[in-house]
Parts: structure tokens; sequence; C-alpha cells
């Protein structure tokens, strides 16, 4: 196996499990918070183990997340609205406080 993206020659690579349970909105859209997350440099990337921020791929993933919110309006449960609505708030407000850190990145698409 390649230890290219290790940290100190240990693996970062992970055995898929057989049993991953079934998919939930839920949990699409925390896997999408933390990716964003991750871009605005609030978690380390798990393939190079550093954190870096991209504001423009940041930006995507929340505009990204607001068009599942309004395609979905219709047929969300109430736990799934306060659930968008939680997540967006909170990544609105980190990516605001990540470009007021770092004035000079063109965060424009």
């Amino acid at each position: 196996m390649d230890d290219a993206g290790s940290k100190n020659g240990a693996s970062r690579y992970v055995e898929p499990s057989d049993d991953l349970g079934k998919p939930t909105l839920s949990g699409f859209l925390n896997g999408l918070a933390a990716e964003t997350m991750i871009h605005l440099g609030y978690f380390e990337n798990p393939m190079s183990g550093e954190r870096s921020l991209n504001l423009p791929l940041a930006r995507f993933t929340i505009d990204l997340i607001e068009m599942l919110s309004e395609k979905t309006r219709g047929s969300q449960t109430a736990e799934e609205s306060q659930l968008f609505e939680a997540i967006l708030y909170t990544l609105r407000m980190r990516y605001l406080d990540a470009e007021k850190a770092n004035p000079k990145t063109d965060n424009q698409p």
C-alpha cells in the first residue's frame, strides 16, 4: 500500500465497513457541513492531514446545501428543516469569520 498520503508512515486508509447502514438526509448534510469546515480551515483535510483555506469551494458547498434546502422544502420533516437552518446558519457565520480573517483572499467566483 502507498503511504504517500500518510503522516509519520501511518496509513490514513480505512477499510470500508460492510454495514454502512441506510443513507439519510441528515447524514448527507452533516457530511457536506464537515466538508465545508475542511474548506474553511477548521478541520484537517483527511487526505493531506493539513488545514487549508479554500473560500470559493466553501462558498460553493454552502450554496449547494442551500439549493438542496430549497428543492426539498415541501418534503422536509420539521427536524430536517431545523437541521438545514442550523447548518446553513453555522456555515455562513464561519464563512464570514474566515473571509474577515483573510481579506486578501479572492473569494468571488
